[in-house]
């Protein structure tokens, strides 16, 4: 480890980014332990290979996963977070926390890897080399995936139901052809076990590009009753597959989430975790609220 300036860099000999297999819902993996460095009372600990969802640096819209590490003959350590790190591959140098939001902005070429934060009183300081078992916290991913993927489903309600706003030539059109107010305007997206919370600004560029802000804000209880009677009307109770793909891929790889709406096929960028079928879900139900600069959308999704 070496303090220059500011900032607090780990020599690692780390030189590729983590493989990852959250994607195609893999809760278990064996690895070969690539790093381990003291934190907070534990240890920070790198892997080959992970099954682990971690908080992305760039949109931390879904916490990292909970779970564990266990050696060969050993007991289980607790992992209690999942966080995105960047290394240098080229001098294995790794950046954690600000370090690593500030270079993820910077265009830097860095490999993304998975950070472990694991807690434990054992001496993790010769585990390099070693290989480890794994284990993602089953319920809990099962919960944070079933929230993600009833945001998805919001969010293309909401631009269905918000299409009448526009008044000039729509931007660009989400998959069922709708005006994307939620790409266009979402700043902030939190995911927890039980609901998500989308905040929305809808600020002079989205005014010049023809969105009627004051008539959508006065008509926001309209609007949710008409996002929840389309929630509770269609697309869930059948059977419909859903997927990210590629399922298993470098951790800065570009993920794709998709499934089949009306019949058409849809698909959206995204990096985090999802159920595997609509079915799964019993229930959609979302409440908007207006804030100074625009509106936040809290979804709560209910599994089967």
């Amino acid at each position: 480890m070496r303090q220059k300036g500011e900032t607090l860099e780990l020599e690692t000999n780390v030189r590729e980014g983590t493989v990852v297999t959250f994607a195609g819902g893999s809760l278990c993996e064996e690895a070969t332990v690539t790093f381990a460095t003291p934190r907070d009372g534990g240890w920070l600990v790198l892997v080959d290979r992970s099954p682990f969802h971690p908080e992305s640096l760039s949109w931390p819209d879904q916490p990292g996963d909970h779970g564990t590490l266990t050696f060969p003959g050993g007991e289980p350590h607790a992992i209690v977070d999942c966080l995105t790190g960047l290394v240098d591959p080229d001098r294995g140098i790794l950046l954690t926390d600000a370090e690593a939001i500030a270079a993820s902005r910077s265009g830097a070429s860095l490999q993304a890897v998975v950070l472990h934060v694991v807690r434990s009183e054992v001496d993790m300081g010769n585990v390099v080399g070693q290989r480890a078992r794994l284990d993602v916290a089953t319920d809990r991913r099962a919960d944070l995936s079933l929230q993600h993927t009833g945001v998805h489903v919001a969010a293309l309600t909401l631009n269905r139901c918000a299409d009448r706003f526009w008044t000039k030539d729509k931007p660009e059109r989400d998959g069922l052809g709708f005006a994307n107010l939620d790409k266009a305007a979402v700043t902030r997206s939190s995911i927890d076990t039980e609901r998500s919370v989308d905040t929305y600004r809808i600020g002079k560029s989205l005014r010049k590009k023809g969105f009627d802000r004051e008539a959508f804000l006065s008509a926001l209880p309209d609007v949710e009753d008409a996002m929840n009677s389309h929630l509770r009307g269609t697309w869930l109770g059948a059977s419909t597959p859903a997927r990210v793909s590629p399922p298993e891929g470098r951790l800065d790889g570009r993920r794709i989430w998709s499934t089949t709406l009306d019949g058409i096929e849809i698909s959206i960028p995204c990096g985090g975790t999802h159920i595997d079928d609509l079915s799964r879900i019993a229930e959609i139900s979302v409440e908007l609220e207006p804030i100074e600069d625009g509106f936040m959308l809290t979804t709560r999704t209910r599994g089967r």
